[in-house]
């Protein structure tokens, strides 16, 4: 059994994995009003890496707070996130990513 230390420098150096920038690009030209207006590569890698973090962050703590607000009936449910437990974080989480 791996120690707590190897564990989470295994976790460090495996690569990030994010969202396809085609995908992304292809979103965000359904939000331009200009079917004209074009977004470089690096940009899109920016807005990438911004939505990977964004994400990670609301599972990490949507997570907590299932965790902090742990009961009876939660413990009988798998043990998987749902959709009200992003709900309640979604709120101050783009409030402090704005």
């Amino acid at each position: 059994m791996p120690r707590r230390d190897e564990a989470h420098e295994e976790e460090d150096t495996a690569l990030p994995t994010t969202y396809p920038t085609k995908l992304i690009n292809q979103v965000m030209q359904m939000a331009f009003e200009n079917p004209n207006t074009r977004i470089n590569a690096d940009a899109l890698a920016v807005v990438a890496e911004y939505l990977r973090l964004y994400t990670r962050e609301a599972i990490w703590r949507s997570s907590q707070e299932k965790q902090k607000n742990d009961t009876v009936a939660s413990t009988l449910a798998s043990g998987s996130l749902e959709v009200e437990d992003l709900e309640k974080v979604a709120g101050p989480i783009t409030l402090d990513f704005s």
